[in-house]
């Protein structure tokens, strides 16, 4: 069991995750709040009554992985082509935003008809959380590198001895 202000500390700490800040929320003084913090975070009832918080939290909002997943792919794979139609004479012209699908709305940025503007969110950093997800960029970080150390070497007359990739002088 925890006391009722560890507990304030907990349900401050899930707003931003700031234990400075939710100390200084909870009465702590200022000077003090970041050692306060690190006490109260490092009791483990403290860290079990966060983990209760935040599944709770995750609970509300629906956030799954999979929910995370899908939300990378809808901003990964949008195509700028589905954001027009033609018009009855032929013409290219941007849709109206209640005629996007749910998906199309999620990878839109800024949206303004009258100006003509139609921003999507950029693919590329969708679509690098979603190869590291799914390992698909492992063979560029699971490369061997041999390289070849020389303990020694010899420069105008001198031995020079290489010790952490620092040179240094052999007397």
């Amino acid at each position: 069991m925890i006391s009722e202000k560890r507990k304030r500390f907990c349900h401050e700490y899930v707003v931003d995750f700031n234990g400075k800040q939710a100390a200084i929320r909870c009465g702590y003084s200022a000077k003090s709040a970041t050692t306060q913090a690190c006490l109260i975070l490092s009791d483990v009832r403290v860290q079990e009554y966060l983990q209760a918080l935040i599944a709770k939290q995750e609970a509300k909002l629906e956030v799954t992985a999979q929910r995370v997943i899908d939300e990378l792919g809808r901003l990964a794979f949008h195509d700028i082509g589905q954001y027009y139609k033609r018009d009855a004479k032929g013409k290219l012209v941007q849709k109206e935003l209640d005629e996007l699908t749910i998906d199309q709305r999620a990878a839109v940025a800024e949206y303004d008809p009258a100006k003509k503007i139609l921003k999507l969110y950029s693919k590329d950093p969708s679509l690098d959380k979603l190869g590291k997800h799914f390992k698909l960029f492992s063979e560029l970080n699971d490369q061997v590198h041999t390289f070849t150390v020389m303990p020694e070497l010899k420069l105008g007359g001198k031995v020079i001895i290489f010790n952490v990739g620092e040179p240094v002088k052999k007397k």
